[in-house]
């Protein structure tokens, strides 16, 4: 079973939300060798990514990487978090439509 995952771009140093993928395939099948991937690409692993779940407690859903990056504009590095959700499969999107009864 391929997993998938959705990845979320924060700059850290400034505290807001730089943007995100869409879920994708990420062609692994265990969470191994995606992890070590993503390890390389995302900079060290600081924490697992929870959720909370109904009626209490959390489960673990992904990791939080840190790695410095510089900004495109200027000579300056800032502290980028990386967070990594993981899936079973892509999202179902559905349409519903609100007629507007005339």
């Amino acid at each position: 079973m391929p997993i998938f995952i959705r990845e979320t771009f924060i700059n850290a140093t400034e505290g807001y939300k730089i943007g995100n993928t869409e879920v994708y395939d990420t062609c692994q099948t265990t969470p191994g060798p995606l992890f070590r991937d993503l390890q390389k690409e995302h900079g060290r692993c600081v924490s697992k990514l929870y959720l909370d779940v109904k009626g209490g407690g959390r489960k673990a859903i992904g990791w939080v990487f840190h790695k410095r990056r510089m900004y495109t504009d200027c000579d300056t590095a800032y502290l980028q978090e990386t967070r990594v959700d993981l899936h079973k499969a892509k999202p179902t999107k559905t349409i519903e439509y609100y007629h507007l009864e005339i």
